[in-house]
């Protein structure tokens, strides 16, 4: 019996069939007889060693949606034959390639893991949704003094990772903001409230409107003789009130008239009452008209 391979560099088999691979590939091997031969299909494979340990080059990774990261793994010992398998435990979140590339899908984490035979290492990767934009119910408002309201901020997107809003009012001394958006009037005047989120602001012009509640004339009676002038001063309080427009009139025309800018002058013999009004608060001075 005669025995043979058709590849002897692949596989070298001797006089008595004993076979001995050289180096990965195939070859087949003949044993003949007598006109006789049967044939063996061989396939030489590389020898085999087993994974040890792995380690992947970063023990966790922050991520943004849609962004896209590579992980390496380490294999010991260097030679070993056992391939590298990816996976995600989410992978919905945090998708992973046989090559280790991540691709963020979704807000969230995920644990990627790189297994070679029967040892296997973990990532933490957590995805981050930054905020877009930031909005507010009302770009301007006027309100009353005393009033209180509430501010409401709308971030995109919808699945923004920190959704935490910091409000600011440019002048605390007319309106005051809590960490909640809730703002109250309390000077009148304008001014601004501010939404910031990450790096997004919004703002909102506020009008602070503050009623009249009293007016005072600086002399609430006086004697002038006829042809003179002199001129009144009105003071409107509080001195944060919103429209202090003051409306001059008098009650006799004829004997002491009055100019929008409170200069009265004495026309005749009498007496008149001189009314300053403003938002619907009057104060009065009378004035009694003598000869010289």
């Amino acid at each position: 019996m005669s025995w043979s391979s058709s590849d002897s560099k692949i596989a070298w088999v001797t006089t008595k069939g004993l076979v001995t691979g050289i180096r990965v590939g195939s070859a087949t091997i003949t044993a003949s007889v007598e006109g006789f031969q049967a044939t063996c299909e061989l396939t030489v494979n590389r020898k085999s060693i087993p994974a040890t340990d792995i380690t992947i080059d970063r023990p966790s990774v922050e991520m943004y949606k849609n962004e896209i990261e590579w992980l390496a793994a380490t294999v010991v010992p260097e030679g070993s034959t056992d391939e590298i398998v990816w996976s995600s435990s989410a992978p919905q979140i945090v998708e992973v390639s046989d090559q280790g590339k991540l691709v963020a899908l979704g807000r969230g984490s995920a644990t990627i893991t790189a297994t070679a035979g029967g040892v296997s290492e973990e990532c933490q990767v957590n995805v981050y949704s930054p905020v877009t934009a930031i909005s507010l119910n009302a770009r301007e408002l006027t309100v009353d003094k005393g009033s209180t309201f509430v501010m409401v901020a709308t971030l995109e997107p919808e699945d923004a990772t920190d959704k935490t809003v910091t409000w600011t009012s440019l002048d605390n001394d007319i309106l005051s903001v809590n960490s909640n958006g809730v703002v109250s009037a309390l000077k009148g005047g304008v001014t601004k409230i501010v939404a910031k989120a990450e790096d997004k602001v919004a703002e909102c012009v506020v009008t602070v409107l503050a009623p009249v509640e009293s007016v005072t004339i600086n002399k609430p009676s006086l004697t002038l003789e006829k042809g003179r002038s002199e001129i009144l001063y009105a003071t409107v309080g509080p001195e944060d009130a919103t429209d202090k427009t003051v409306f001059w009139s008098s009650s006799n025309p004829s004997v002491v008239s009055v100019n929008d800018y409170g200069k009265i002058t004495a026309e005749s013999v009498g007496t008149a009452i001189i009314s300053a009004k403003a938002a619907g608060i009057a104060a009065e001075c009378q004035v009694t008209v003598v000869l010289p």
